[in-house]
């Protein structure tokens, strides 16, 4: 992330971590459906916040709805911040078919797509397929990924980052 982006945010647990590290950055704008993230991500980094409108995942703390403001054709984004259930080789999946809907139009509102996925969601594939791999700019997680999906990550293009250094450097 870059100072003065604008960042789509979507739902879950595994984006939380990333939002409150974002301390260190400034002039942001955050769009998110994620009813935590107001709460977490440092004021000091906030230009403006936004939580999108919908209906209201109670468990998850989620909104799920159009990706849009009244009165305006859209949204428009630097980055997507996209927490997922599943990355396969096939793709990245959830399992509710309502938020791969909402998910795929704030990766189609956003120039660069960024995957966040713990290394338990490797190989998993959900009810609900959001797109193919090779719609992601980068990958990051805790550890890097098995072999079919490294490969399949690098026929994709995408990148990954981590903790952890990729082998070719």
């Amino acid at each position: 992330m870059r100072d003065n982006e604008t960042l789509l945010v979507n739902g879950g647990t595994t984006v939380l971590s990333a939002v409150a590290a974002l301390g260190s950055h400034r002039g942001l704008t955050i769009v998110t459906n994620n009813l935590r993230v107001p709460g977490m991500v440092p004021v000091q980094a906030l230009r403006d916040l936004f939580v999108l409108g919908g209906g209201c995942r109670t468990s998850a703390l989620v909104t799920i709805g159009p990706i849009r403001f009244p009165d305006t054709a859209g949204v428009s984004a630097d980055t997507a911040l996209i927490a997922v259930g599943g990355v396969s080789a096939s793709g990245l999946s959830v399992s509710s078919i309502p938020e791969a809907q909402m998910i795929q139009e704030m990766m189609d509102s956003a120039s660069r797509v960024v995957v966040l996925a713990d290394s338990a969601k490797f190989e998993r594939r959900a009810l609900a397929r959001i797109c193919p791999l090779s719609r992601i700019d980068v990958l990051v997680s805790e550890r890097p990924p098995g072999d079919e999906l490294a490969r399949a990550l690098e026929r994709a293009e995408v990148s990954l980052a981590g903790p952890y250094l990729p082998e070719d450097g």
